[in-house]
């Protein structure tokens, strides 16, 4: 039927492993763009150390630490995002995250957003990822390709070890 189909010109959706498909069809059933990432190192000259090779910066009790990047021009949509936490104990940890992102002429606190009073359990000296992923569309408006982002990090858990930020986006 599809070969009979193929050489009237008409070619519809495969159905079997050796039929013919458009490219529109394999671009439609491919899997989607594939995810970019990036990393923002967290580095505060009043609270950063060393932990082993690592520079982190320590936050005990309410201190908090930022984090500014630009978005990329090829960013489409944000596919998830964390900050990555090396814990001193193992326990259940609080934090807080406030956000605002703009465009070059726009005022720096055009989208503002937080989540507040987070908790999560995480396990002595293991790197966790602490996720962003609601926070990034929380302000009413998503974050575009050129956007300014700023984000502050608190926690009034004793003793967490901020290594960075890592940003996934198609």
């Amino acid at each position: 039927m599809a070969s009979e189909k193929h050489s009237q010109g008409i070619i519809v959706d495969p159905t079997a492993d050796q039929e013919i498909a458009t490219k529109k069809y394999v671009d439609d059933n491919a899997g989607g763009t594939p995810t970019k990432e990036f990393w923002v190192p967290c580095f505060d000259s009043e609270v950063s150390i060393q932990l082993s090779f690592f520079s982190v910066t320590s936050l005990s009790n309410g201190n908090k630490t930022n984090f500014n990047f630009r978005l990329p021009n090829d960013f489409n949509t944000a596919t998830g995002a964390a900050v990555v936490i090396i814990p001193d104990a193992t326990e259940t940890i609080q934090y807080d995250l406030e956000m605002s992102w703009a465009a070059l002429g726009e005022l720096h606190d055009d989208v503002s957003t937080s989540e507040l009073d987070n908790t999560l359990a995480v396990t002595d000296k293991a790197l966790t990822e602490l996720d962003l992923d609601s926070i990034m569309t929380a302000g009413g408006s998503d974050p575009a390709a050129g956007d300014f982002i700023g984000l502050e990090f608190t926690s009034n858990t004793t003793n967490i070890k901020v290594l960075g930020l890592i940003f996934r986006y198609t």
